[in-house]
């Protein structure tokens, strides 16, 4: 998760940046004095929270605040002002300089939880959309395992030129980092980019794996 200041005045940003340290000292927090400047660091790290002064002298502060709310409509977008007069339709909310903890806290909740919201929304339309092709496209089969247990191997339908990430997602399993691949009984070496074969063997290790499909699923092969 990332934290953008945008403000033109040194002291303010330190205080936000500050504010943002206390809150989890983990998240990276990029600082911007400029629209051209802030514009490129929304682009490049899509920050989650971002606090920008629309009074910044020389600046259209709305107008920018328009053109990253165009491009991250997801951020929580904070008006980083003491004038409780400015217009707040393009923001989630304003906090003052120095910002308060209880205030600035509330808003980051709020965008580690659109953080969480977005990536389960991700992960649901990867999943349908891999589920609508399995139900249209060729299929083949491939075999998983855990490298404990060599005897039990589970026979697993995918669509062909299916990845090793399509597969442990058909499994359920986002984020594994354990696994093998065999092909014709010897290990070849394996990203979750690379495409699976028919009678391909995926073998996930014992920490990063603790379930297998159940039989309603696939079939068991044992020996």
């Amino acid at each position: 998760m990332a934290i953008l200041v945008i403000d033109r005045c040194e002291t303010a940003r330190l205080q936000a940046v500050s504010m943002g340290k206390w809150a989890d000292g983990r998240q990276k927090i990029e600082q911007a004095d400029s629209p051209a400047s802030a514009l490129e660091l929304a682009v490049r790290d899509e920050p989650q929270l971002i606090m920008i002064d629309p009074e910044m002298k020389d600046t259209d502060g709305q107008s920018l605040s328009q053109r990253i709310r165009r491009l991250l409509p997801e951020s929580v977008l904070l008006a980083f002002t003491n004038d409780r007069t400015i217009a707040l339709e393009n923001f989630d909310g304003s906090l003052g300089k120095p910002p308060s903890k209880i205030e600035f806290l509330r808003f980051y909740q709020l965008s580690k939880k659109r953080r969480i919201e977005k990536s389960q929304d991700k992960r649901d339309r990867h999943q349908a959309t891999y589920k609508e092709k399995l139900n249209t496209e060729r299929r083949m089969t491939i075999y998983v395992r855990l490298k404990s247990e060599s005897d039990l191997c589970f026979s697993v339908p995918i669509i062909e030129n299916a990845t090793v990430a399509d597969a442990l997602r058909q499994l359920g399993k986002h984020q594994v980092a354990g696994f093998d691949v065999l092909r014709e009984g010897a290990s070849i070496a394996a990203s979750e980019d690379l495409t699976l074969c028919a009678g391909d063997i995926l073998v996930l290790r014992p920490e990063h794996a603790t379930r297998l499909p159940s039989s309603s699923d696939a079939s068991v092969l044992k020996g």
